[in-house]
C-alpha cells in the first residue's frame, strides 16, 4: 500500500489547525499539528515529515528562525504561512530556506494546490534518479579512479582491486552515481539504504557518509568525491561514465 505524505503543520491558532487538518486528511495526507516551536522540534525528530507548514508567529519562537534549524536536518519543502505579507518578510523567509510563502488569510484550496505541486516536484526528482539507477543495473560505472561494479556489487580501485564494502555503502554509491552533481537529501539517502545497514534515522546517514568518505580517500583529496551541501544533503562531485 502506498504511503500517504506526512505534513507537519505548525500554527498556534487551534481553529485554523482543525480546519486545515480535516481538509488535508480528506485530500489523502497524514497531518500532524503543533502549536509552538519547542513542540515542533520534538515532533519533527520523530516523524520526519514530507512537507512542513510553518506559521512565523508562534508563542515561544519566531517561525523564521526555525527555518534554518529545519534546514540542518532536511530538505523537505517548507511553506511559510503568515499575516506578515510585506515584500521584505517574504524575501527573508525564502532566503532562509523556505520553498514558498503564503499570506493569511488564504484560500485552503490554493494552499492544497501548492502542497501538491511541491510534493510532486520532490517525487519527480526521486523517480528520475530511480530510473537512472535501473538503467545502470549490471554495468560498471566509473567516477574518478573508482569503478562501481553493479553486476558483482563491488567497488574497485584503479587497479581493479575490490574494497571491503557494505551493501548499504554500495547502494549509496549507486544513488550518487545515478545523479552526479545533483544534491541528494538525507531523507532520500536514508530511505534508499534503509533495511540494509539500518541504524535508525538519527545521524545514520551522516555516519555512513563518513565511512564511505574514508574508503574513497576523501580526507586526502583537495576536492573530495562526496561534497556536503549544508542543511540539505550530499552530492557526488565527479563526472561518471559507463564502462560496460
Amino acid at each position: 500500500m502506498k504511503r500517504s505524505a506526512t505534513i507537519l503543520a505548525v500554527d498556534d491558532d487551534e481553529s485554523t489547525q482543525t480546519v486545515l487538518k480535516e481538509y488535508l486528511e480528506r485530500e489523502g495526507y497524514s497531518v500532524i499539528c503543533e502549536r509552538n516551536g519547542k513542540g515542533f522540534v520534538d515532533i519533527f525528530n520523530r516523524v520526519q515529515p514530507d512537507l512542513i507548514l510553518l506559521d512565523v508567529i508562534l508563542p515561544d519562537e519566531d517561525g523564521i528562525s526555525l527555518i534554518n534549524q529545519i534546514r540542518s536536518y532536511t530538505a523537505s519543502p517548507i511553506i511559510v504561512i503568515s499575516k506578515k505579507q510585506n515584500t521584505t518578510d517574504k524575501i527573508v523567509g525564502l532566503e532562509m530556506g523556505a520553498n514558498d510563502y503564503i499570506g493569511k488569510p488564504y484560500k485552503i484550496e490554493e494552499l492544497a494546490a501548492r502542497i501538491k505541486a511541491h510534493l510532486r516536484s520532490v517525487k519527480n526528482i526521486e523517480e528520475e534518479i530511480i530510473t537512472m539507477m535501473k538503467n545502470h543495473e549490471g554495468k560498471i560505472i566509473r567516477f574518478g579512479h573508482w569503478y562501481l561494479d553493479l553486476n558483482r556489487y563491488e567497488l574497485l580501485d584503479k587497479n581493479r582491486k575490490p574494497l571491503d564494502m557494505t551493501a548499504g555503502e554500495i547502494e549509496m554509491l549507486k544513488a550518487f552515481t545515478a545523479a552526479p552533481h545533483k544534491v541528494l537529501t538525507r531523507d532520500y539517502l536514508f530511505d534508499h539504504t534503509r533495511g540494509r545497514d539500518y541504524e535508525g534515522y538519527d545521524r545514520a546517514v551522516d555516519v555512513q557518509i563518513s565511512r564511505l568518505r574514508q574508503k574513497l580517500g576523501d580526507d586526502k583529496r583537495e576536492k573530495p568525491f562526496i561534497k556536503t551541501i549544508r542543511g540539505v544533503g550530499y552530492m557526488l562531485d565527479a563526472n561518471t561514465s559507463i564502462i560496460e
